[in-house]
């Protein structure tokens, strides 16, 4: 029994990284290529203050909140509202990982963005009509690698970054043990299929099952969007700074999921934890690592 245990902690371990990586290398990729075609153009990178940052983030965790709240008796109107959320938070990182990707095979742009278009209504078109594990996670994948790299490298300064995500790794511990409202919100997001994260199966067979509801949670792990993208955010930040930081500060992220990881299977009863404190720490170790080399 415990042999089966360990083969199957391993086995969610080994997919939460073939899931996880891509977020980290395509986000990587998209800014380094962004940086260096702003200072070809001499285009001016947009900057996210700190603050400006953090006042987007509450106010939109607030509304997330109470329209959570007011939805509560009508489910229809909540997975709707969830689904928005989902397509929103995934069309614009989407829009801007998939031309890079058509630039990097030598894609003219012009028909990049063309076949950007096209690819991208097809798999969101797919994902609202039977929402399975793959097509799910791809278009997370392709969404935060998006977002997140890029906000990454409007933020510009990778010491604001490290501070953000200790602030937010903080803010993560009160709102699952605390309040429990994202824990809440996990739920209402689990129950209408619509989940703002990557779904961990344990084998490959899984990938064409149905996105996991109440009933079916149990089978997989679930990891938040925001453990991904913010750790993101800190390795784009250092993208000026040289890749190689950024290739440093990524790995420790991904060493940082794989602890968070093993601290939620080591539970004897397995609850939801905060992911972002421990990915936090050791993201922030591989960030002392670039700043020092």
């Amino acid at each position: 029994m415990e042999q089966r245990s360990d083969s199957k902690k391993i086995s969610f371990l080994f997919w939460e990284i073939f899931f996880s990586a891509p977020i980290f290398i395509l986000g990587i990729l998209s800014a380094y290529k962004f940086h260096v075609f702003s200072k070809g153009n001499e285009e001016v990178i947009p900057e996210t203050s700190f603050l400006g940052f953090l006042s987007l983030f509450a106010i939109g965790t607030i509304l997330v909140i109470a329209i959570n709240f007011l939805l509560k008796k009508k489910k229809n109107l909540r997975k709707n509202f969830y689904k928005i959320i989902f397509f929103s938070a995934n069309i614009y990182g989407t829009l801007t990982v998939m031309p890079v990707i058509f630039t990097s095979i030598h894609i003219h742009p012009l028909w990049g963005n063309i076949l950007t278009i096209i690819l991208a209504i097809i798999l969101f078109y797919k994902w609202h009509k039977k929402p399975t594990i793959w097509n799910h996670n791809l278009l997370m994948i392709l969404g935060l690698a998006g977002t997140g790299g890029m906000i990454g490298l409007e933020l510009k300064s990778p010491e604001l970054v490290a501070a953000l995500l200790a602030v937010l790794a903080i803010y993560d511990f009160i709102a699952v043990y605390k309040t429990r409202h994202m824990v809440k919100m996990a739920e209402a997001m689990i129950e209408s299929q619509t989940i703002i994260g990557l779904v961990i199966p344990s084998s490959m067979k899984e990938f064409k099952e149905a996105t996991p509801n109440s009933q079916t949670r149990k089978r997989f792990v679930i990891l938040g969007g925001g453990d991904l993208a913010i750790p993101l955010m800190l390795a784009t930040s250092f993208i000026p700074l040289g890749v190689s930081k950024s290739i440093i500060v990524a790995i420790f992220a991904l060493l940082g999921m794989a602890f968070s990881f093993w601290l939620f299977y080591s539970q004897k009863e397995k609850q939801a934890i905060p992911a972002l404190p421990a990915i936090s720490f050791i993201s922030l170790i591989g960030c002392v690592i670039a700043i020092i080399f």
